[in-house]
């Protein structure tokens, strides 16, 4: 059976900005919707645990913290990088070079991810026979 590659996404506890940026990273790859996010949490066994209990493959620190960096690096999780030594997350502008497929690439082209904005006083307008 072929599958993407299960990345975990490690993120320091209770930091928003991380959970935004794994979001990011998950949704503009191809498999993301199965990265689990994981709390990198004081007890390293338990976040390596619950990894295990995830199926996770890979574990990539979403951050520069040393808490991070060092939950990504335990056997059996860490990433082994290229020649080049880039990120699983590296793209190219025309999706040449990646390491993890984006999720465009199921439609046989590469479109930079985006992360959807709406207004904040979107209205829904409905039809003469009120439907939407």
């Amino acid at each position: 059976m072929l599958r993407p590659v299960r990345m975990g996404l490690a993120i320091m506890p209770g930091s928003a900005e991380g959970l935004r940026r794994a979001v990011e990273l998950a949704v503009g790859s191809w498999g993301g919707q199965g990265f689990p996010v994981i709390e990198a949490t004081a007890d390293r066994q338990a976040a390596l645990r619950l990894a295990v209990a995830m199926g996770v493959d890979c574990l990539f620190p979403v951050g520069d913290d040393g808490e991070l960096k060092a939950l990504a690096k335990a056997p059996g999780f860490e990433w082994v990088t290229s020649w080049q030594e880039l990120s699983p997350f590296s793209r190219d502008p025309e999706g040449g070079a990646q390491h993890l497929l984006p999720a465009s690439a199921l439609y046989g082209r590469h479109v930079p991810p985006q992360v959807p904005r709406h207004r904040q006083q979107h209205r829904v307008q409905r039809d003469q026979d009120g439907t939407c």
